[in-house]
């Protein structure tokens, strides 16, 4: 009896220790953000499985609204990549970046969300479980916490510090090459 209650201590101690194995359906997303009314770029981020990571940075449209706030928008300008990056990220950026999608049930969100004229767009293409979701709409036409996620996902540059890459990177989405008001 005694070896019984040994053993199954030890076994029970071995299980409560093991890691729990990582759940990431997600394959591959694709965030882009457009112009807006503003100091806003046009970005396109894109991560996959594989640990690849993309970035887009383009100019914004800074030159037709920063007259407004020179100082701010020359300060925002410089808070941001221009041009074609790419790096590899750890396996627990990838984690971390599953988790937050998780968060935010994003098997179960709509496919649009209201557009307000003058309001940041974004469009999110996610690869999962063989299966693909594209998602558009404005800034407030989600919830605070998704809008967190989302911009965790485009700033996440900061993060990853990828190199200039000399050439061009494509990207499924669409939205970072469109003009204002199109």
């Amino acid at each position: 009896m005694r070896q019984t209650c040994t053993l199954i201590i030890l076994f029970l101690s071995i299980a409560c220790n093991r890691p729990v194995a990582q759940k990431n359906d997600i394959a591959k997303i694709e965030i882009a953000t457009g112009y807006c009314w503003g100091h806003c770029q046009k970005t396109a981020v894109s991560i996959d499985s594989g640990l690849n990571y993309k970035y887009y940075g383009g100019d914004g449209d800074e030159g037709d609204y920063s007259g407004w706030i020179p100082d701010s928008a020359a300060a925002y300008k410089k808070s941001r990549l221009h041009g074609y990056y790419s790096s590899k990220i750890s396996k627990a950026f990838w984690d971390t970046l599953n988790n937050r999608m998780n968060s935010i049930y994003y098997q179960r969100m709509d496919t649009a969300y209201a557009p307000a004229s003058d309001d940041q767009r974004l469009e999110i293409i996610i690869h999962y479980n063989g299966k693909i979701k594209r998602i558009t709409g404005s800034l407030m036409g989600f919830r605070p916490k998704v809008t967190a996620v989302f911009f965790w996902i485009i700033n996440s540059f900061r993060e990853t510090k990828p190199a200039a890459f000399n050439g061009v990177l494509h990207f499924e989405t669409t939205l970072q090459n469109k003009k204002p008001g199109k």
